[in-house]
């Protein structure tokens, strides 16, 4: 993979402006309006909690795009197998855990030994283009694989916002529409708003705090928490939450023009998948942060998918393990999904047409060094595994052995911390060791630290774009 040390950013096909002419064209001429095409939308919202949409439960959440696509399809609760950006990501376009694809750290690269949604439907016929928004998703990093157009521009620092990245993601839609009449089309966009510093424009800033108080979401307040510390107040925490959440409203209006952007464009009847990579910790304990717990509020974040003959208003019952994702949107579009992944499709239980299943949910969170510029070390308390069945869950740490079982239907599980005694109740912590154990037996590198590829080096401008992120890395 040494062809990932200098890597282009921009849109790889010159197309991308003629496309945004023709596409003003278009919108100007009602007559000549495209014909249908048929094609997936992915979109990831990074660090997006599930309880932070409507559609997931909570009221005041000012989603009304994301609510209508839950309404129009199904909604079903996915869980994530790794809190981190880029080991994330590499798990829903390939469909293998990061103890099979071996990207399990920032800095680390998917090997092209690894077959992508997007190669899979440029093999059948699709052109493929994708919008990112984040450093950690930088094409280095391998997750271009497949991909005629790949645009990463303005990822430096907090990232591109949303406006920009739907701005992106319908020029991309263009130039890729204006190169055949007929192909259909793959379409990923990433926004990156949610993840920290929390700042949303106005007037997302200030639509839970007409009057809000002394502290903001930036980085240097969540540094003083995590690196210093300051005590994460009721009201800090409070004022941050809602921050993160004016992100979010912020999103779902950008994701509303995409998507009446590519349905000008004949794409209205695409099949469209929303998803997160991971959530996000405003636990009092661990605050404005995810890379190393593994908490409900972490993992389980919301999944929609709109279309391919799937029926409206649903909710399905079943966990959604991140890596499910690709197989299905494979089997949605008509195509066999591959047998060789650690995900399966959950197409037909989605669509009603087979008995709900809810497999077990395998998860890690890295060991994560100390940052020498820092007073303190942060709150990695080491390398951390984790199986969930149902809402029964073993969380244990590979450094220390201490283990804790907690019981999901008594409430969140962020007081539960590895060494504490389990509550007397229902979980059975034999059964959940013995089902981490034979899937360890099927993943030799499941209960170790090291990636399973060998990745080159970081380059220093990215290694300093991800520090700056708050993310640690080798």
């Amino acid at each position: 993979m040494t062809g990932r040390r200098n890597v282009d950013r921009r849109p790889r096909f010159a197309g991308a402006l003629r496309g945004c002419a023709l596409g003003a064209a278009l919108l100007a001429c009602g007559a000549c309006a495209p014909e249908p095409r048929d094609g997936l939308v992915l979109i990831t919202i990074d660090t997006l909690r599930a309880d932070a949409v409507g559609a997931f439960g909570r009221e005041d959440a000012r989603t009304p795009v994301l609510d209508r696509l839950a309404r129009e399809g199904v909604r079903a609760y996915a869980y994530a197998p790794i809190p981190l950006t880029t080991p994330s990501h590499a798990s829903i376009l390939s469909g293998l855990h990061p103890a099979s694809h071996g990207v399990r750290k920032h800095g680390q690269v998917l090997s092209d030994r690894f077959e992508t949604l997007a190669e899979r439907l440029r093999s059948h016929g699709f052109l493929a283009g994708a919008v990112v928004s984040g450093a950690p998703l930088h094409p280095y990093f391998g997750l271009d694989q497949g991909f005629d157009a790949f645009d990463a521009q303005d990822i430096e620092g907090d990232g591109r916002r949303a406006d920009a990245a739907t701005d992106a993601a319908l020029a991309v839609a263009d130039g890729l529409l204006a190169r055949s009449d007929t192909a259909p089309v793959f379409l990923w966009v990433h926004y990156f708003d949610p993840h920290s510093a929390y700042a949303p424009p106005p007037p997302f800033d200030q639509l839970w705090d007409e009057a809000p108080g002394p502290w903001d979401g930036s980085h240097e307040t969540h540094n003083r928490v995590i690196y210093e510390g300051l005590p994460a107040s009721p009201e800090l925490l409070a004022r941050n939450r809602n921050l993160y959440q004016g992100e979010v409203a912020y999103t779902d209006r950008a994701i509303g023009r995409l998507l009446d952007g590519l349905a000008e464009r004949g794409l209205g009847d695409a099949l469209v998948a929303v998803t997160a990579d991971h959530g996000e910790s405003f636990a009092p304990e661990y605050p404005f942060d995810h890379a190393d717990r593994l908490y409900d509020s972490i993992l389980r974040v919301p999944l929609i998918v709109k279309g391919g003959g799937l029926p409206p208003e649903r909710f399905f019952e079943g966990a959604v393990p991140l890596e499910d994702i690709a197989p299905t949107l494979l089997e949605l579009l008509g195509f066999e999904p591959p047998v060789a992944l650690d995900g399966r499709s959950r197409a037909a239980e989605l669509a009603g047409r087979a008995p709900v299943t809810d497999p077990p949910i395998f998860a890690e969170s890295p060991r994560i060094p100390p940052r020498p510029e820092r007073r303190q070390s942060g709150r990695n308390e080491g390398a951390l595994r984790a199986v969930q069945r149902g809402d029964c869950k073993l969380v244990f740490n590979l450094d220390t052995g201490l283990e804790r079982v907690s019981d999901l239907r008594r409430g969140a599980d962020e007081a539960a911390r590895p060494g504490v005694p389990p509550p007397a109740g229902r979980c059975d912590a034999d059964a959940l060791r013995a089902l981490h154990a034979a899937w360890a037996r099927a993943h030799p590198h499941a209960l170790e630290q090291r990636a399973s590829t060998t990745s080159p080096p970081l380059p220093v401008d990215l290694r300093e774009q991800l520090l700056a992120l708050g993310y640690a890395v080798e």
